[in-house]
């Protein structure tokens, strides 16, 4: 004789079909899958919604903010120190900075006022001379 009881759980908000209150494995309508497997109405920054996968997408390492299609849309100036490029349609790093090719820039020797990496400095700040 069996003395054990189970009950069934509603999935989590926005998840149409779940393995767990942590794991989501469909969405609901207009919700989105994010890295932590869960659904929601929205993706995080760095990332943008695929209609055609119901998940958050990552966008470029270097864009704040992308278009339905990757193309990035948008930069952070203030944590991440880049500059939108309508050109290239990509965030570059702000002057006193350099891509590492990762999400934040990366601050130039104290002494160089443009840099490429922290041993190649393109011009000196005011008081410094190129050797």
């Amino acid at each position: 004789m069996l003395n054990s009881t189970s009950n069934c759980q509603a999935c989590p908000n926005g998840c149409a079909s779940c393995l767990s209150a942590l794991v989501c494995t469909v969405c609901s309508a207009s919700y989105f899958m994010r890295s932590d497997s869960l659904c929601y109405s929205g993706c995080l920054p760095y990332t943008f919604k695929s209609i055609i996968t119901q998940t958050c997408l990552n966008c470029p390492y270097d864009c704040y903010s992308c278009n339905p299609n990757g193309t990035c849309i948008s930069c952070d100036a203030t944590t991440a120190k880049r500059q939108y490029s309508s050109s290239l349609m990509r965030c570059l790093s702000s002057v006193g900075y350099f891509d590492n090719g990762t999400t934040v820039s990366v601050p130039c020797p104290s002494s160089c006022y443009s840099c490429t990496s922290l041993s190649v400095c393109i011009s000196c700040k005011y008081g410094f001379f190129l050797v």
